[in-house]
């Protein structure tokens, strides 16, 4: 092979190499949210917020089906109030024994398992906010009961501008939510991948227990109970990419180029 062949054969390798090359900071970050991580509780009734440490911090408020009009099926999510506990954040919502609303007689931070986030009578999820995008890959429970099926949702750009506030679970997907996945049967062992497998990165993700509203099998991991046996579980701490890193779309491309040029410069050698 002439020199200046090699030359143009390692700027093309240098290019594929370029396509590859993952940031020396790229390093995955766990956000803890059990008692005693440091989240700080910003007032204490309905409509608080726990504001957790990390890079970027993390604030945590509480959603429930306890709007109008008033059926479970359709109900709008309206606040709730969100309890550190030791096996990590539970949900009170607004239709429990010391809320303004009523028919949720068991939802109160007392009451074991309905103190957690559930999906008995009223549909509980979390809204976590990041200061920065965030490309949310596992989560974790520090406790269940009956069973452990989740949602979990990411805001991808639309309407509702990261709020969930006066929406449905099914109106979400129209004003930019998108459906990540349903778990089923989530483990207080460890870890759960919550299959992002679009890799999407953003400030704000939306983690509950199962949501029939969205049922989608193609979304769905495992087998999801949808008899009598509702889901209670505490969110313990989820972890992500903190930079948001997904493929860039002209990777592939650019590595095609990459290989056609080498292999052109092979044949003029």
């Amino acid at each position: 092979m002439r020199a200046t062949t090699k030359v143009a054969a390692l700027g093309v390798i240098g290019i594929a190499a370029a396509g590859f090359s993952v940031p020396a900071s790229a390093a995955i970050t766990t956000w803890n949210f059990v008692s005693g991580a440091g989240c700080a509780t910003s007032g204490s009734g309905f409509g608080n917020a726990r504001n957790c440490p990390g890079a970027p911090a993390v604030g945590a408020t509480a959603w429930s089906s306890t709007g109008v009009p008033a059926t479970n099926l359709t109900s709008e999510l309206n606040t709730g109030r969100v309890v550190v506990y030791g096996g990590g954040l539970g949900i009170t919502n607004q239709d429990g024994t010391y809320g303004p609303g009523s028919g949720d007689s068991n939802e109160r931070d007392s009451d074991d398992p309905e103190h957690g986030i559930d999906n008995d009578q009223r549909k509980d999820s979390m809204l976590l906010t990041f200061g920065s995008a965030v490309n949310l890959t596992d989560l974790q429970i520090g406790y269940r009961y009956g069973d452990s099926d989740m949602t979990v949702l990411a805001f991808t750009g639309g309407s509702c501008n990261g709020s969930v506030l006066g929406q449905t679970y099914s109106s979400l997907l129209s004003c930019g939510w998108s459906l990540v996945s349903h778990l089923a049967n989530v483990s207080t062992a460890g870890f759960t991948s919550i299959n992002n497998t679009s890799a999407i990165s953003s400030r704000y993700w939306l983690i509950g227990t199962y949501i029939s509203d969205l049922a989608n099998s193609g979304k769905t991991v495992g087998t999801i109970e949808t008899s009598a046996v509702n889901d209670h579980v505490k969110l313990l701490a989820v972890k992500g990419d903190p930079n948001g890193r997904v493929p860039e779309p002209g990777t592939a491309a650019l590595l095609g180029i990459a290989a056609l040029g080498f292999w052109r410069l092979r044949r003029k050698a």
